[in-house]
């Protein structure tokens, strides 16, 4: 590949993302990355500009899982805000001539671990009533499902919308996915998207993926769904009333099949594209 040019080399990743739509820039990558093409845009990054977080990329959850001293925090992490303090502490060494002990820098970095949790609980990001005590009550009900193929990292993504009025049934395939968790969460955030565009104020998600939908109704998702969990919240922030609920899968044979079918007909076409023309 070789030196980056004059040109590439200030770049970032905020750079290989198209602002209009949040997406990848493909033709970017594969001018500059060229052989990391794969692997980036397997990533899911927020298109619809979460904020970023700090993660630890040695674990599934992205959480660091070194023992630490108990701090009375649960979930939260502990880590980031020891780093920070400790840069805090260099610069006041640095310009103060202070040197703070190793046990202030430790208290202080729990204290504003404690706070930062402290408002994030007071965030209401969705309605937690459950989906039985709802689901009369909300106008809208929409399922989700997902099909994916391990070999080719494709998926389909199918949902279904159904009001007092009407039912809508759509799919849609896609490729560069990189699990069938992340699939099921695209299709998912699809269903929301496509309610928020018909300008649904109430409804009731539900999906199959009893591990998605933890991830929605809880405060601290799989690193792979951190993007897509952030960018549901934020398009379910527009509702009056949201509820995600997890559904047995006998319940969500429609848009399994759809799911399925818009599989099928991606990789079709993308065979179809790979054939050479003819003479």
């Amino acid at each position: 590949m070789g030196p980056a040019t004059r040109e590439s080399a200030e770049l970032t990743v905020k750079d290989l993302i198209l602002e209009e739509t949040g997406e990848w820039n493909r033709g970017l990558i594969q001018t500059i990355l060229p052989f990391e093409e794969e692997r980036i845009l397997n990533l899911q990054p927020s298109t619809k500009g979460a904020p970023d977080a700090l993660k630890w990329l040695g674990t599934r959850t992205g959480e660091y899982s070194k023992c630490l001293p108990p701090t009375g925090l649960s979930s939260s992490p502990i880590v980031p805000w020891i780093i920070w303090g400790l840069w805090k502490a260099r610069n006041r060494y640095v310009f103060e001539n202070f040197a703070g002990t190793p046990a202030d820098i430790l208290s202080q970095a729990i204290v504003a671990a404690k706070e930062w949790a402290s408002a994030q609980e007071k965030i209401a990001k969705c309605s937690q009533k459950s989906p039985e005590q709802t689901s009369r009550a909300l106008g809208t009900i929409a399922r989700s499902d997902a099909a994916w193929s391990e070999t080719t990292k494709n998926a389909g993504l199918g949902w279904t919308v159904t009001s007092r009025e009407q039912r809508t049934m759509l799919k849609k395939g896609i490729g560069f996915t990189p699990s069938a968790l992340v699939a099921e969460g695209l299709a998912l955030k699809e269903a929301v998207a496509t309610c928020s565009s018909h300008g649904v104020k109430e409804a009731l998600f539900e999906s199959d993926s009893s591990q998605l939908i933890s991830a929605i109704n809880g405060d601290n998702p799989p690193l792979e769904l951190y993007g897509i969990v952030e960018d549901i919240h934020i398009i379910a922030s527009a509702f009056d009333d949201v509820v995600f609920g997890w559904i047995l899968r006998e319940r969500n044979e429609e848009a399994d099949l759809l799911a399925k079918n818009a599989l099928r007909l991606y990789e079709q076409e993308v065979v179809v594209a790979l054939m050479p023309p003819p003479n």
